[in-house]
């Protein structure tokens, strides 16, 4: 390819060259009116051959670029065909059947260049010309990250780096042209093992972001379009009261809800006390919710007693909460520790470090140029026994990567 534009300038430079000496020597002919008479024959006759020449090429290069324009396009048309079934299988079965191509795409384009000890004259021109390219490529991150994401997992590495220019401005104006997809939730999974893998520039997390949007957005409709069964709705209309009774609602997913908090409501009694004190004596009036009334009169213990009993209470409401395991604790916050300062973020190491980047709080304390941070608070209890909290806060996305990569598993959900 350097060759061809080497020859397609060489010939260009020639004929600018031509075209100025022809204008030279019109200017002479003219101030020697004699010669031009003379020999004004033989000027005439190779004029009309330079003429002929100069159609002839014309004629040749048009015809030519014709011809490559449409190899060009009979080319695009190939690779096209290729990666749309490749593409069409990949959203059909919803997995990718190999992860090779994506990860060599992701790696070339969103990686840190290749270095090489020893570079020929070739090779500078390959590598250049392929920082360009994924220059380009990269450009396309923010208006067409579905059409990276199409390059990426359905064109080969080798067709975009080493096909000619005219093809690779063809497949530029294809990525141009996808339409938002549903892609597989593996090729997130991939980034995330790549960005772990190897420092990533910032258009791949960018890509990353937007890819992982359109996931929620996909598992957001999934959730809305799960309803409750048309029985349940039935049902729930035509009592129209609450019920004390607890079942679990079976959604046409299959899943299990539990129930809400109105459906777990129970009848509790009114307790309308009204209790009076004679010496020893209590008496205690209570209203249930039918409105019969019950009356209860017993003896207070002595008031020695009664002290005693507090402090037996009080030993094992401490031997009570020391048995419980500590995330059922009674937690009451003593202190909150905050506003750090932001440089400090460089102490924070990865991947926490970028997950506290892409939170919205932190970007919205740069935005203000705040120089500390809230996005790792600590809260102390009141209770010096008890753990501290360390709290960090991170972007959506990458809660999830988190959670994933240390193997949460989902405890509670609404």
């Amino acid at each position: 390819m350097a060759t061809k534009l080497t020859q397609g300038a060489h010939a260009i430079s020639t004929l600018m060259e031509q075209t100025k000496r022809f204008d030279a020597m019109s200017v002479y002919l003219s101030k020697s009116a004699d010669l031009a008479t003379s020999q004004a024959n033989e000027i005439a006759t190779w004029v009309s051959k330079l003429i002929d020449a100069v159609t002839k090429i014309q004629r040749e290069t048009q015809s030519a670029a014709a011809a490559c324009r449409e190899r060009v396009q009979v080319e695009i048309h190939t690779l096209k065909t290729q990666a749309d079934s490749t593409k069409r299988k990949i959203l059909d079965t919803t997995e990718l059947d190999s992860s090779r191509t994506v990860k060599a795409n992701f790696r070339l384009i969103f990686g840190p260049p290749r270095e090489a000890e020893y570079k020929s004259r070739s090779t500078k021109s390959v590598m250049a010309t392929n920082l360009l390219r994924i220059g380009t490529i990269r450009g396309l991150c923010e208006s067409h990250p579905h059409g990276v994401i199409a390059l990426s997992t359905s064109y080969p590495t080798k067709v975009w780096t080493e096909s000619s220019l005219e093809v690779f401005d063809g497949l530029i104006k294809l990525v141009k042209e996808e339409e938002e997809q549903d892609w597989p939730e593996d090729i997130v999974d991939i980034m995330d093992e790549l960005e772990m893998e190897r420092p990533m520039c910032d258009e791949f997390r960018n890509l990353r972001a937007k890819i992982s949007q359109r996931r929620e957005q996909r598992r957001r409709r999934m959730d809305d379009s799960d309803g409750p069964a048309p029985e349940i709705q039935a049902s729930l209309v035509q009592t129209g009261e609450l019920t004390t009774q607890t079942p679990s609602i079976q959604y046409a997913s299959g899943t299990t809800q539990l129930p809400n908090l109105h459906q777990m409501a129970l009848p509790a009694p009114s307790l309308n006390s009204d209790q009076t004190q004679d010496r020893n004596y209590r008496q205690t009036v209570i209203t249930n919710s039918d409105g019969t009334f019950v009356h209860e009169q017993r003896q207070q213990p002595p008031l020695c007693e009664s002290h005693h009993s507090l402090l037996r209470y009080e030993q094992q409401r401490l031997a009570a909460v020391d048995s419980l395991p500590p995330f059922g604790e009674n937690r009451e916050m003593k202190d909150m520790y905050t506003n750090a300062p932001a440089s400090d973020i460089v102490k924070m190491p990865e991947p926490f470090r970028t997950a506290v980047q892409n939170s919205r709080l932190w970007n919205w304390e740069r935005s203000e140029n705040m120089e500390t941070t809230g996005c790792w608070p600590s809260l102390f209890p009141k209770d010096n026994r008890q753990d501290v909290s360390f709290t960090i806060w991170c972007g959506n996305d990458d809660g999830y990567r988190l959670t994933k990569f240390f193997g949460g598993q989902i405890e509670i959900s609404s």
